[in-house]
This record gives structure tokens, sequence and C-alpha cells, in this order.
């Protein structure tokens, strides 16, 4: 009997060796990279949210997303897949985090109702669409080619240090007053349905190259400064209608 006891206690001792060494070899020290894109959802948890996330080759290994916000990083479960196809991730916290040298991010229709990506440098596309955004700061992402956050409550936004800008598209918002003076490379533009817009700054030298300008539906929108001795009927711009008027001379 004892020997059957002994055998039994041996052997209950040698499973849970494995069982820990099993879960030792999944656990690894969690870095913290210090840059980080940080979302927060109106979805409840064990919902799902879609997520598009890429990034260099060289970069791959550090970038994962933290679903449970707890800074820990669970091997499998929150290793996230980089390229250009959609993922689900089933969310145990409002609030995620994703970690890494991340260049494109894409949330669309998740119900966001806030959006952090001032602690990502590496960023040149974001799209964002059909939220519940309000605000967006995106003076550090200095990097920003594309930007698309149509269909959210967006009511001002600061693009001064986003130069390198070459696609925007901000639909269906609340912004009031847009000065693009400073960004010398777009070629696409879209502010339709913008109903508290009044004026828009697009002198920036660059009008010539601008193969799209989209202000339709309007309707509070009455002057939009261009650069000089450019003559926007020879574009392909939307044409100005009611009490819009283009202008060399600050709107006001």
């Amino acid at each position: 009997m004892y020997k059957n006891t002994f055998k039994i206690a041996m052997l209950s001792i040698m499973a849970l060796a494995i069982l820990n060494l099993t879960s030792c070899k999944k656990k690894k020290k969690t870095i913290l990279d210090d840059n980080r894109v940080t979302i927060t959802t109106n979805l409840e948890e064990g919902k799902m949210i879609n997520i598009i996330v890429d990034a260099d080759q060289s970069y791959h290994k550090d970038i994962w997303i933290d679903l449970d916000n707890n800074k820990d990083r669970e091997e499998d479960v929150e290793d996230i897949k980089l390229g250009t196809s959609l993922t689900l991730y089933t969310l145990k916290s409002k609030t995620i985090v994703i970690y890494g040298k991340i260049n494109k991010l894409h949330c669309i229709g998740g119900q966001i109702t806030d959006l952090d990506i001032s602690q990502n440098n590496y960023l040149t596309e974001v799209n964002c669409q059909s939220n519940e955004l309000k605000s967006l700061n995106i003076s550090n992402n200095t990097h920003l080619e594309v930007l698309n956050f149509a269909n959210n409550k967006i009511s001002s936004i600061d693009f001064t240090d986003n130069s390198n800008l070459r696609i925007l598209d901000l639909a269906y918002n609340k912004v009031s007053d847009i000065d693009l003076s400073n960004n010398t490379q777009l070629e696409k533009i879209n502010f339709t349905g913008n109903k508290h817009l009044k004026s828009i700054n697009v002198a920036n030298g660059n009008n010539q190259n601008i193969t799209e300008f989209k202000f339709w539906d309007c309707e509070l929108l009455t002057c939009i400064q261009i650069d000089k001795r450019f003559d926007p009927t020879t574009s392909s711009w939307d044409s100005p209608y009611g009490e819009i008027s283009y202008s060399e001379d600050p709107c006001k």
C-alpha cells in the first residue's frame, strides 16, 4: 500500500513539474516598447475588434497587442498578425495597447472613443474611419502620409507638423476651420459633409498638384484660401456653389 502511495505521490510531483516547465517555457519577460498606440472603445469585453497593422520587417518580433491592458505579453494569444489582412481580436479590456514600431494602422468601425497615436512616430498610414472619435492629436506623427478619419465626430485638428501628408479624408466630421498651409505634399483632400466647416486654408504652394478636393454638403463653408495665381477652375476640384468663393487672401 505504501509503495502505491509513494508511486502516486511521485507521479503527481512529476506532473506538476511538467506543467511548471510548460508554463515557464511560454512565459517570457515582457519588455515594453516606448512606441505604442492606445485604443479605447465602447465595445464590451469579449467582443471582437477589427485591426490591421503593419511594420518594417526588422521590427516584427517586437510588435504585440495587449488585449487586457496589463502590460504583460501572452504568447500566441497577444501576438499580432502583420500585413494587409484584416484580423479580429477578442477584447479583454475596453482599452488595448499595440506595442512596437508600427507604420500602418487600420481600426475601422470599432466604436473607438479615444485613439492615442502620439507615442508612435513611425506611423505613415492611419485609417480609423466610422468610429466615435471627438479629437485627435497628430502633432508627434511627423511621418504621416495617409490619414482617414471619415465618419467620426472630430471638431478640431492641427496639421501644422504633418508636412508629409499626401491623402487626407475627414468627410462627415464636425470641424469648423481647417489650415493646410503647411501641408505641401497634399494630393487628395475630402471634407464632404462637415456641416460646421466655415473656411479652409489650402494656400500651401502645392495647389496645382492636388488632384482631388471634395467639400460638398458643407453648408456653412464660405471661403477657401488658395495659392496665388492658381486657377481652380482648371483643376478637378469640386466646383464652389452657393456662397463659397476662392480667395488668395486670408478668409475672414
